[in-house]
């Protein structure tokens, strides 16, 4: 992997991490339906 793709790299893995924290999280489920909402 190249020097100017790690940042990258690790933002995808922290973005995967949030992700999962979420879906574990008591309030994930209503996060991901505003988030959705807001896509929209």
């Amino acid at each position: 992997m190249t020097a100017l793709m790690r940042p990258a790299f690790d933002a995808g893995i922290e973005l995967i991490r949030l992700d999962e924290h979420i879906a574990r999280s008591r309030v994930g489920q209503g996060f991901l339906e505003r988030t959705h909402f807001a896509d929209a």
